[in-house]
């Protein structure tokens, strides 16, 4: 099997690289060659243990270095800890969602964002997720609580953003609301659906400010994308705008697959702002895992409390952020992520 990655900018292919395969697409082989049929004649429940799905492609999640944790919009630190205080985090009505995120441009030229993000996690077979060192998030609340308490970093971005994810995922039931909505701007990273809800307010050294509306995202728009990351796939759907979707190569699923999936204009810009993607992963279920929580498959997709456990398949690294977006001209690279500009990632397995 040989994997391969596109990444396209509206009609401009600006990227394309073979993917690492890791050691965990050698475990869900081995599963699937060992799942005995004898086991549907035991209890009728288990013989959904051996339907094909539970052992393809279900999800795609996007990382950045994990010095992007305790920076960039993760308001980590000083002085964004002192503008947090002075400006408030978050500004709310009852008609409209809008979340303040304050990011730090001082260390850079120009008004293109370029993210704090260290040195990515190298690409390596044994890695069992995106990034392996501490992805945790270090944040006082309001209560005086720590996000760390609520959230512990999964080595890659996640969805915690809208109001609507972050006030009703289980795993931060203990917060009060306040300390929920703290939690959700600090940890990011993926705006809401629909129309522009949110204010992003970039503060320079020289004190001036630049303040945009991020784009809506596509991932919460078709309701995809769960609070810990990943995007899942879309059974006998096309429209790589609806999540993760796939196509065969050619004229047969049988030389090969193609994976896609694209970012909205508000997905690029918040990614860029919380650190940047300079990670892609591809997962399939962690069957195993599933089960020994007491989950028998099939697994129904849900974004504030999904049952599936995911298994690393397949890593692609990047040595630039491909959210990037230059200046062009007069019109700052922070406002001009544009739809017809969206980033659309193909993702090709090929069967050799």
């Amino acid at each position: 099997m040989k994997g391969e990655v596109e990444i396209w900018r509206g009609d401009s292919l600006i990227h394309k690289e073979s993917n690492m395969i890791v050691d965990g697409a050698g475990v869900i082989i081995a599963d699937m060659m060992t799942a005995t049929p004898s086991l549907s004649g035991y209890d009728p429940t288990l013989s959904s243990v051996l339907d094909p799905s539970n052992y393809c492609i279900q999800a795609i999640s996007f990382g950045t270095g994990k010095d992007a944790f305790t920076s960039n919009a993760h308001n980590t630190g000083e002085p964004l800890g002192i503008l947090i205080q002075q400006r408030q985090v978050y500004v709310w009505d009852n008609k409209q969602e809008e979340a303040l995120l304050f990011v730090n441009f001082s260390a850079i030229d120009g008004s293109a964002y370029i993210p704090e993000a260290g040195f990515p996690e190298a690409p390596n077979p044994q890695l069992t997720r995106l990034e392996m060192g501490d992805t945790t998030t270090y944040q006082i609340l309001p209560s005086e609580a720590n996000v760390s308490s609520y959230f512990v970093g999964n080595g890659q971005l996640v969805n915690l953003l809208p109001s609507s994810i972050v006030l009703n995922t289980t795993e931060i039931t203990g917060a009060n609301e306040v300390d929920k909505k703290v939690i959700g701007s600090t940890l990011g990273c993926f705006p809401p659906g629909g129309v522009p809800s949110i204010s992003a307010i970039a503060i320079f050294s020289d004190g001036s400010e630049l303040s945009s509306l991020i784009g809506s995202s596509t991932f919460n728009s078709a309701s995809s994308m769960d609070y810990s990351g990943f995007v899942s796939f879309q059974k006998g759907v096309s429209d790589p705008a609806s999540g993760l979707v796939v196509a065969p190569i050619g004229f047969s699923y049988l030389s090969g697959v193609e994976y896609s999936v694209e970012l909205g204009p508000g997905d690029l810009q918040c990614a860029n702002l919380y650190g940047g993607i300079y990670h892609l992963g591809l997962w399939c279920l962690d069957l195993q895992q599933s089960l020994r929580s007491g989950n028998i498959p099939p697994y129904s997709f849900s974004i504030l409390n999904n049952p599936r456990k995911y298994r690393l398949f397949a890593i692609k690294s990047f040595n630039v952020d491909i959210t990037k977006n230059e200046d062009n001209g007069s019109t700052s690279g922070f406002t001009n992520y544009a739809s017809d500009q969206n980033l659309l990632i193909k993702w090709k397995l090929k069967f050799l």
